[in-house]
């Protein structure tokens, strides 16, 4: 394992349900959290760089001075940041996360944010048709969305895309052949 593994923080799922749990019963700070989960003592540390470094600090102390670095028991996710600190937090996702349902909820909320995209975005709004680099591009940018998600999953889709619009001979595609190649290749992750 390189050092750079082993200096990431890592959730595992079962830890991640853990803090859920801790954060429903309205307990969020730090040394709780560190307790419930009974993490080894560099895990903590990359856990409270990681709470640090996202700035869940408790600022209702009027003397604590952001220039001192907070103490143990100020470290805490206030409530309205909850989503936001599962959104950031790495949590080690297992395979069977995965299922058939979760690529239809992904698909259908890509798909949606992919029209959005074309509609909206300034890149795009003055072009006739998309290259392939343009396609990849704006394909990326629609999977941006998409937390958590598969490690390869984006680079997957663009690659099936890729095959089969380069089979139509083209060099310039419209938007609704970028759709149906989307569709194509999501169509993999469906029974």
């Amino acid at each position: 394992m390189s050092k750079d593994t082993e200096d990431k923080l890592i959730i595992s799922e079962a830890d991640a349900e853990i803090i859920a749990t801790l954060f429903r019963q309205g307990v969020s700070d730090y040394l709780s959290i560190i307790r419930a989960v009974k993490w080894d003592r560099a895990k903590q540390k990359q856990f409270y760089d990681f709470m640090t470094l996202m700035g869940y600090y408790d600022f209702s102390d009027s003397l604590f001075d952001e220039n001192i670095a907070p103490s143990l028991e100020n470290i805490r996710v206030p409530e309205e940041k909850y989503a936001e600190f599962f959104q950031n937090l790495p949590i080690e996702i297992s395979e069977d996360f995965w299922d058939e349902e979760w690529y239809r909820d992904a698909y259908n909320e890509l798909r949606q944010f992919l029209i959005e995209l074309d509609k909206h975005n300034p890149s795009f709004k003055k072009k006739n048709g998309y290259s392939l680099d343009d396609t990849e591009m704006i394909i990326g940018m629609t999977f941006c969305i998409l937390s958590p998600k598969p490690k390869n999953l984006c680079a997957e889709i663009q690659n099936l895309m890729r095959q089969r619009l380069r089979r139509t001979g083209k060099d310039i595609f419209s938007f609704n052949e970028i759709l149906l190649a989307f569709d194509k290749a999501f169509a993999n992750y469906f029974d």
